[in-house]
């Protein structure tokens, strides 16, 4: 299994932003192999309905900007 695939399984599992450090603490390997599997899952996500979200050096699984009016359509429903 690819860190990248381990990477996007916890950020499902948790549902709220990881910080690098406990990625990398929770897959036991250095912030080097942390920093690829992002990037490498960052471009499998595109052109898809999921991207990686990054903030204050957390990150976090988010819907693609281009769905924007879709979800917010979505959330007046359920309202």
């Amino acid at each position: 299994m690819q860190i990248e695939q381990q990477i996007e399984a916890i950020l499902f599992f948790k549902g709220e932003p990881v910080s690098r450090k406990k990625l990398s603490e929770i897959l036991n390997v250095g912030q080097t192999e942390i920093n690829e599997g992002l990037e490498n899952l960052k471009e499998n996500l595109k052109n898809r309905g999921v991207v990686l979200l990054e903030k204050e050096n957390e990150i976090t699984l988010g819907t693609a900007p281009e769905f924007s009016k879709l979800i917010e359509d979505l959330q007046k429903e359920e309202l």
